[in-house]
């Protein structure tokens, strides 16, 4: 089953922060402008506010277009499949993974404990003894109705 990474949204919605803030500014003044008018001939009322939530919308669309073209476009573009990663950003990738996993690494010396003879006589502690996670967490979660016995 597909989770949302509570995580990731939050990082993106800090991405588009500056953008969501000039949005919301356009549109408070916006309605200080309808607002405002309200003293105003009738047909000069109509046409401020008619104005007004126009630019509401105006401002909505070109916000929301900077954010795709701007802070979400590689995203966007890989999420879609026509993005390509740089051979760079593939090395430094593979770099990062290979100094996560030696300092990850723990080798151990086998005193003859291994193989062990008598495999009865373990006891196995730690909630994940008794409640496996198969496959992981995030895009590798998994339930019981995908797992083939």
């Amino acid at each position: 089953m597909i989770a949302i990474q509570w995580e990731d949204v939050i990082g993106v919605l800090q991405t588009c922060q500056p953008y969501l803030i000039a949005l919301a500014v356009l549109w408070v003044i916006a309605v200080i402008v309808m607002i405002a008018c309200r003293k105003a001939k009738k047909s000069k009322k109509r046409m401020i506010r008619k104005y007004s939530g126009l630019s509401m919308v105006l401002a909505l669309v070109i916000i929301v277009n900077m954010i795709i073209l701007g802070p979400m476009y590689s995203l966007i573009d890989m999420s879609m499949g026509s993005g390509t990663v740089s051979d760079e950003i593939t090395d430094e990738a593979i770099e990062v993974a290979n100094q996560i996993a030696e300092e990850g690494m723990v080798l151990l010396e086998n005193d003859g404990l291994l193989p062990i003879s008598n495999p009865s006589n373990i006891n196995l502690f730690g909630w994940s003894s008794v409640n496996p996670a198969y496959g992981g967490t995030g895009s590798g979660g998994l339930n019981e109705s995908y797992m083939i016995r």
